[in-house]
């Protein structure tokens, strides 16, 4: 259910300066006392048990996340009731060293400490990368490709060597799997989003992604934004034409068949008029080219010929191609 919050979070957060969780805590309590009675409609007791609850819940998911990432059981979490270090006086630890001389003698070597693993890093969306279309039923007009397409993913978009991305007619989301061996913090991302223009990646590293975007994108007030979860970098893209599909994220890369993009129905419902419009016809267009008819255009181009044909009989249509 928050989820559905995260790009609004994130718009904030990204306009903060310096982007301290400080500054974003202040913005929070700051509009639960000026536009709420969260502190006069209950007690101070009664309103500091509701944020500790809901902090307690979300550290305790937190550090359930992390174990899974680093692969853990969970009765190796850190014991809080154990000895914890004391500071003792010179004198306190030279008897301990002396103390502790021969016993080290005895004991064997104590086994060298392994070294943490980092969080595993996921991968791309899907399993397999994107292959190659094969360009078969859709495709009857006689023209030759001379430029083979991908495969569109799940997400109609494709998976990458190094970055996968998915899409609707009104975004695009890229995800960056960051392939090191220490938990990336977003200080140590590179992420640049122009209007025609994208660079991602890692400080001190050749960029992952940059170039021209096949399409422009909207990046007045922070609609494009990126995000880091688990060492992967998300970037989400608005499309400024929200009326056709991207065949790639960066001109030059290798494209996708978007005459086989499948738009989920379930979604229809969420989108304006002329957007649906859209939709349907594309729909409607792809199916019916599976079936080797003609498509809405062609359609209405024969209607248009049906009509002309009956308002001038004297004329011969037998050579008439549709084109």
């Amino acid at each position: 259910m928050t989820e559905r919050f995260d790009g609004i979070l994130l718009s904030i957060a990204s306009q903060l300066e310096g982007g301290g969780i400080d500054q974003f805590l202040e913005i929070m309590f700051s509009f639960l006392e000026r536009k709420t009675d969260f502190f006069t409609g209950a007690t101070a007791d009664e309103a500091e048990q509701m944020v500790m609850s809901k902090f307690k819940s979300h550290l305790k998911s937190a550090k359930r996340r992390q174990r899974e990432l680093n692969g853990e059981d969970e009765d190796e979490e850190m014991d809080t009731n154990a000895p914890k270090i004391q500071e003792v006086t010179a004198e306190q630890a030279a008897k301990i060293a002396k103390a502790s001389k021969p016993a080290a003698a005895a004991a064997p070597a104590p086994a060298k400490a392994s070294k943490p693993q980092a969080p595993s890093v996921p991968q791309p969306v899907g399993e397999e990368l994107s292959v190659l279309d094969s360009g078969d039923e859709d495709d009857n007009d006689d023209k030759i490709d001379t430029n083979p397409k991908l495969k569109p993913n799940a997400g109609n978009g494709a998976n990458m060597e190094k970055y996968s991305w998915t899409q609707t007619l009104q975004d695009v989301e890229v995800n960056i799997p960051l392939k090191v061996d220490f938990k990336v913090r977003g200080k140590d991302c590179v992420v640049k989003i122009a209007k025609k223009r994208l660079t991602a990646g890692l400080k001190g590293h050749p960029p992952i992604l940059e170039g021209d975007l096949f399409a422009d994108v909207r990046v007045d007030d922070m609609e494009s934004t990126w995000s880091l979860d688990s060492n992967v970098l998300t970037v989400h893209l608005e499309k400024v034409e929200r009326m056709s599909w991207w065949s790639a994220v960066l001109k030059g890369e290798a494209e996708i068949n978007t005459k086989k993009v499948q738009p989920e129905n379930s979604k229809l419902s969420d989108l304006d008029d002329d957007t649906r419009a859209m939709v349907e016809k594309m729909q409607f267009d792809q199916a019916q080219k599976q079936m080797g008819k003609p498509t809405s255009d062609e359609l209405q181009k024969l209607e248009m010929l049906d009509k002309f044909k009956q308002a001038h009989p004297e004329m011969d249509f037998s050579n008439v191609k549709m084109s």
